[in-house]
């Protein structure tokens, strides 16, 4: 089975705060399943994997805007987003993925990951085109709950996660993925943070395995 890579920006890391430059795109890991090219009915298809952290930016402001201005200047169809807040303390209870829609006009999905002051913390998917259905798969984590969005497109199928930093849960969601896509006969594309590691993991085993 084919898979492809895409190219992606050089991702900033602050080693001393350890969060994200808010104008840059996170790791990003896509894999083509099913098909040999990476094109969705003649069409290419631009995709965008962005670890928001809280929408919080190197100069520890929360800034929605600043985010979607982001996502607007990449102009992507599809969009994975991580570490989202959704209706917390700490963001003043502000569902941030439905921000995020609101400020780029797109279509937007939310996966809470696990409960958090009073509300969740997950990740979610923002698109130009509308899904014609989707699912929430929850994912194996024991340092913390993970989740999977599956969404369908008219021509393709995209997945957003964020995984388990664990390598064996990382292994234990390869059949859980493939159960869920079962059936499937349209290019599936897979997007987020893997969390990879030296071991034997997720990142490493999915194109044998899928």
């Amino acid at each position: 089975m084919a898979t492809n890579r895409a190219e992606v920006q050089p991702t900033y890391w602050d080693s001393n705060k350890k969060i994200y430059r808010y104008e840059t795109q996170f790791a990003l890991l896509v894999c083509l399943l099913a098909f040999s090219t990476a094109k969705a009915q003649q069409k290419e298809l631009n995709i965008l994997s962005y670890n928001v952290h809280n929408c919080i930016g190197m100069d520890d402001k929360r800034d929605y805007q600043r985010i979607a201005d982001v996502i607007l200047q990449a102009s992507p169809d599809v969009v994975a987003l991580l570490e989202l807040d959704s209706v917390i303390q700490r963001n003043g209870g502000v569902f941030a993925l439905e921000k995020l829609r609101e400020c780029t006009g797109m279509h937007g999905i939310y996966a809470s990951a696990i409960p958090y002051q009073g509300g969740s913390y997950g990740i979610g998917l923002l698109s130009k085109e509308a899904p014609l259905n989707h699912k929430i798969v929850p994912m194996p984590g024991r340092e913390e709950k993970r989740t999977m969005i599956i969404a369908e497109f008219k021509g393709y199928v995209f997945c957003a996660t964020h995984q388990s930093l664990t390598p064996e849960d990382q292994l234990l969601s390869i059949p859980i993925l493939r159960e869920a896509l079962k059936g499937i006969r349209k290019p599936v594309f897979i997007a987020g943070d893997m969390n990879p590691c030296r071991q034997k993991s997720l990142s490493k085993s999915w194109p044998k395995t899928l």
